[in-house]
Order: structure tokens, then sequence, then C-alpha cells
């Protein structure tokens, strides 16, 4: 929405996102992010057993849906594209996983912070992974040029 109302500045000029683009950029990314979520929990399940941890499919849900919240949220500091950088307290996710992995998986202290990491990894490849979807399906600003 930022980018289809207030644009981004370059040495080019302004370069606006059409509406439509923008909207159907927040759908997918949504419905994308949904799944994200998903075969996140589906991963941190599987991997629990490796790190001293319980399987159980609902906890990792609950992992995998709450960690990312503050990001989230966080991103709406993007509708301003200037005041994207304060995003950068949506980090708070990060802790949040690392609290919550223990706590939910049943994961021993000493094996908290390798499976975070791992987790950290494996969601980085997985967002990527839903970005590249997501260009794919709507142009994006750097088409334009």
């Amino acid at each position: 929405i930022g980018f289809s109302l207030i644009g981004v500045s370059s040495f080019m000029g302004t370069y606006r996102w059409p509406i439509t683009n923008g909207i159907t950029h927040m759908i997918l990314q949504y419905v994308l992010n949904l799944g994200w979520v998903y075969v996140l929990a589906l991963i941190i399940d599987a991997l629990a057993p490796n790190f001293g941890g319980e399987k159980n499919f609902m906890q990792a849900l609950k992992v995998s849906a709450f960690s990312p919240t503050a990001m989230w949220l966080a991103g709406i500091f993007s509708i301003i594209p200037l005041l994207g950088i304060l995003g950068i307290v949506g980090l708070y996710s990060l802790y949040l996983l690392y609290t919550g992995l223990p706590l939910l998986m049943k994961t021993p202290e000493d094996k908290a912070m390798p499976y975070t990491v791992v987790v950290i990894i494996i969601a980085i490849v997985l967002g990527l992974i839903v970005g590249a979807l997501s260009a794919l399906v709507v142009p994006g600003p750097m088409r334009g040029f």
C-alpha cells in the first residue's frame, strides 16, 4: 500500500505501484504467510526430537504463529517508506522464538540456542521462497524501469 500511495524515490524520480498491484500483492503475501507459518510449524515439529524436544504439532504451530507477530506488526512502518527503518523493532520476534521453543517444545535449555538458529535459517529460506513466489505473480516496482 505504501509503494502505491507514496511510492519509492530514487535518482530517476518517484515510482509508484498501481494500486491494484499493491492490493493484490498484499492479499497474496497474507495468504503465502499463512502457508509459511504452517510449513514452519511442520519443520519445527519434525526437528524437535533432534534437539531433545517433544513432537507436538499444535505447540509447534503456536511457536511458528506467535513468534513472527512482532515482525508483522513492525511491518506497519513500511506504509511510509521513510519509516521503514523502524521495522527493526521486529527483531523482537527472534527473542520470542528463542523463549518459545524451549517452553512449548520442551527443549532443554542447553539446546535452545542451536534449535533457534536452525529454525531461523529455515524461516529465512522459507521467507525467500514466499518472496520469490509473490514476485512471480505480482509485478513489482523494478519492472517499470
